[in-house]
């Protein structure tokens, strides 16, 4: 691709571009605005992963959410562990379960410790009252849950991306195809309806109509899930391990 259609490109997707690392330099900031409204970012984007790994452990439904508030109260705010997060050291991901299996295990020499907030709450977790432990992590490891609770939110999060890039792009009618040719089999464990049927059903020519049209929403798609990895990871080769982890989850559902 030129490199002018290139920047253009990325000029357009610059609304995908969200960044983990850019939320922790947020985080550390002297403006306490800006460092509360960063770290709320950070809780809400990963509080599911934290919930999902300490359900597995053994807690019920009521403590996980206590332990979940715990964690970030003591470990995130109280020791400010994003501020110790340093982009070089690896993967974001990996360097947060390593945090949370440290406050698991202190929790159990201080079962009866008091959970205490510094200053004031900045997020009040309400998402997580109603949040029961997936299906497909009710069998796993702490890890596999962990992991999979993070896939499954960052697949959420590149599909609103991508919809909301169709959207505005006025391709609506692509990312209905693309949802019905992928994403909804996915989901249901059916069989793609095939391209020639979606190109009747949506009054398109041919199938190769409607296939050029899923063809422009897998590359958004690639260009959104790649721009929503790679500030997570310390280079270009941890992006591609990272995505291939992605898929890997998904497709076994921590089995």
């Amino acid at each position: 691709m030129p490199k002018r259609r290139l920047a253009e490109k990325n000029s357009r997707l610059a609304p995908f571009r969200t960044t983990e690392w850019g939320m922790i330099a947020a985080a550390r900031a002297d403006d306490s605005h800006a460092r509360h409204a960063a770290l709320e970012q950070l809780i809400e984007r990963y509080w599911r992963p934290v919930y999902c790994y300490i359900r597995r452990i053994g807690y019920d439904a009521d403590r996980a959410g206590d332990l979940v508030q715990g964690f970030f109260a003591k470990t995130v705010l109280e020791r400010g562990l994003f501020g110790r997060a340093q982009r070089s050291r690896g993967r974001f991901r990996d360097f947060l379960l390593h945090a949370l299996r440290n406050y698991v295990a202190e929790v159990h020499r201080h079962e009866k410790a008091r959970i205490r907030w510094p200053g004031h709450r900045p997020l009040a977790l309400d998402a997580a009252a109603g949040f029961d432990l997936p299906d497909a992590t009710r069998h796993a490891s702490p890890e596999a849950s962990f992991h999979w609770a993070w896939a499954s939110q960052l697949l959420e999060q590149v599909l609103k991306d991508v919809e909301e890039y169709c959207s505005n792009a006025g391709h609506i009618e692509h990312w209905r195809l693309f949802v019905e040719h992928i994403i909804q089999p996915i989901f249901d464990g059916t069989r793609s309806p095939s391209l020639a049927q979606l190109a009747t059903r949506f009054g398109l020519p041919d199938a190769a109509a409607a296939n050029n049209r899923i063809e422009t929403v897998r590359r958004i798609f690639r260009t959104s899930l790649r721009t929503r990895i790679a500030p997570t990871c310390p280079n270009d080769e941890s992006v591609l391990a990272e995505i291939a982890d992605l898929k890997m989850i998904l497709s076994t559902r921590c089995r």
